[in-house]
């Protein structure tokens, strides 16, 4: 078995995140946002005490790993309520921002701090580095897999789960 084939190799590094980077890398930041708050889901699937996964489990998994350097944070319900804007609508407001539990995120390119809140001009708003967004995704994608394999139960479910996900097939390498 090459390393290729595993699935944590296959799925997620050459899946989820190398997915993100390349997309990063042709500037192609709308296409990034919503691999990333869709990658989220992915890992929500791997987390999920129960199946089928939910809006919990989804929350459960932002809270629990999501983190960004400053003083600001995100909650997972502005998250979801961010995925659902932009993956159902491809816009900033979700029934969530709307009722008022969640804050409503949009998003530039780069730049500190990563989070940025003016109360003033809209206490529901939120700004978020997309940058910082990948970074703190793939850092908390790091220390779920850290603490899921280092409990021998949880690695067993988490391993039987990665194998569902979307693999590239040894077929597709010529291709590549």
């Amino acid at each position: 078995m090459t390393l290729r084939n595993d699935p944590y190799i296959n799925a997620i590094q050459d899946g989820i995140m190398r997915d993100i980077d390349v997309v990063l890398e042709n500037k192609r930041h709308r296409a990034a946002i919503i691999l990333m708050l869709s990658g989220i889901d992915a890992m929500a699937y791997l987390h999920a005490d129960t199946l089928p996964h939910s809006r919990r489990h989804y929350i459960s998994w932002v809270d629990r790993y999501l983190r960004f350097a400053g003083d600001h944070q995100l909650t997972g319900v502005d998250v979801y309520g961010a995925r659902c804007a932009f993956l159902h609508a491809y816009t900033m407001e979700s029934e969530l921002s709307k009722s008022g539990n969640s804050r409503e995120i949009g998003w530039f390119n780069d730049g500190m701090p990563p989070v940025r809140i003016d109360t003033s001009i809209d206490p529901s708003l939120v700004m978020v580095s997309i940058r910082a967004f990948k970074v703190s995704l793939f850092e908390g994608m790091n220390r779920f897999f850290i603490e899921s394999f280092a409990d021998s139960g949880r690695k067993l479910l988490v391993e039987a789960r990665l194998k569902n996900f979307m693999h590239a097939l040894p077929a597709n390498d010529a291709a590549d």
